[in-house]
């Protein structure tokens, strides 16, 4: 009569020739290239620290002034809202081959908020109220990424005779994050300076281009404005 193995002889078999065939059934990356391979960054976002520059809540009513109109009603459109920007990328060198490149992708998060103009006495329309991140795709890596929270003021125009047309006037940095001492904009900044008769502390503008178009802004929100008509508006 034959003698019967022991149970744990057959198991540790069985296991041994199931590991023999999963180990030569897997597929082979050998063939793998590391530097074809991309990466994918968690969406940007402006720093909490940041979000204190655009300083409104929705249905606030705003009057702006002027000596040569008189006051104009503003009314806040909506509370600074998130909004995604499209995918972007930048390139950093292969690790394992300097002379390739491996691809990072990123969207970034972005808080708007608008001001409506309530009446039909300026050409401004809206003022559109932008905050988002600006990453330095050229010296960014991956383990070191450069970036600055960015404050956008846009103006919406009804021009005559034209559609309503969106011009971007101003632009500069609130957080520096690494890339904001390289950041180049047409702002100005003024530790100090009178609008309307005030004095308000940190003021941004921009610098006045063919049309005259220029804004004022601080951490408590837009200051004022001024229309190539010669028309000034104070908050």
């Amino acid at each position: 009569m034959p003698q019967k193995q022991p149970i744990g002889c057959l198991i540790l078999r069985v296991f041994v020739f199931s590991t023999f065939l999963f180990t030569n059934c897997m597929p082979s990356d050998s063939g793998f290239d590391p530097c074809s391979r991309h990466y994918e960054l968690d969406s940007l976002e402006p720093a909490e620290a940041s979000t204190h520059w655009i300083p409104y809540f929705t249905g606030q009513m705003l009057q702006a002034k002027s000596l040569a109109i008189g006051v104009i009603p503003f009314r806040v459109d909506s509370v600074p809202i998130l909004i995604n920007s499209e995918r972007s990328f930048f390139e950093i060198p292969c690790y394992e081959d300097s002379l390739k490149i491996n691809r990072v992708f990123y969207t970034s998060l972005m808080y708007q908020c608008k001001l409506i103009n309530l009446s039909k006495l300026l050409a401004v329309r809206e003022i559109h109220i932008s905050l988002y991140v600006l990453l330095d795709e050229l010296n960014s890596k991956l383990d070191k990424l450069k970036l600055a929270d960015i404050l956008e003021v846009d103006f919406i125009l009804s021009e005559a005779g034209q559609s309503n047309t969106k011009r971007m006037v101003i632009q500069f940095p609130v957080l520096d994050r690494g890339f904001a001492n390289t950041f180049k904009s047409n702002f100005k900044f003024d530790p100090e300076l009178i609008l309307g008769g005030k004095i308000f502390k940190n003021v941004y503008s921009n610098y006045e281009i063919n049309d005259k178009l220029k804004v004022y802004y601080s951490d408590l929100g837009i200051l004022g404005f001024e229309l190539p008509d010669g028309n000034s508006c104070f908050f």
